[in-house]
């Protein structure tokens, strides 16, 4: 998962899964498939979102900020070559949610149910990178834009630990 190969993480879940047998078990696995599913999801649109349009001064370098040219499979396409996912940070990729998952993309074309996908999918990364505060916003987001999203995020968006719930 480090290196954003999030389908290799959901296929690995997946055969650990074979191995529980009680309901909560296979339910908790399932839950942790769909959720690395949904984090492949975020990177296929994050691609098709760069190949489009150029993000311009989009990827931090230190304190630099180099304009994305497009993206792909592989990686992130700046102007001196290729980033690979596996080098591309969790807080560069929080860049690419702050840029593409908010309620702007919906006058560029952008379905609302895809839109409210994706910031159950941003809650879910930032969850996972213990960003609870950020998760929290993209939940509500999610579920302000079609409160169907509500049971989504209940059941993948995990949840801060019981002493950051406080704060």
């Amino acid at each position: 998962v480090a290196l954003n190969n999030f389908m290799a993480a959901a296929r690995s879940l997946k055969l650990a899964a074979r191995d529980f047998e009680t309901p909560e078990g296979k339910a908790t696995m399932a839950n942790a498939v769909e959720r690395y599913e949904r984090l492949a999801s975020m990177k296929q649109y994050f691609i098709a979102r760069l190949s489009k349009a150029p993000f311009p001064w989009g990827y931090v370098d230190g304190p630099n900020r180099i304009d994305i040219l497009s993206a792909n499979r592989a990686g992130i396409r700046i102007k001196s070559g290729l980033i690979p996912w596996r080098e591309v940070s969790p807080s560069q990729i929080a860049e690419l949610i702050k840029r593409y998952v908010s309620d702007e993309v919906l006058s560029e074309g952008i379905k609302l149910r895809e839109l409210a996908d994706q910031y159950v999918n941003a809650a879910i990364f930032c969850a996972l990178n213990d960003w609870h505060a950020p998760a929290k916003v993209y939940s509500d987001a999610a579920v302000n834009l079609l409160s169907t999203m509500q049971d989504d995020v209940d059941r993948l968006v995990p949840p801060p630990p019981a002493d950051d719930a406080k704060e």
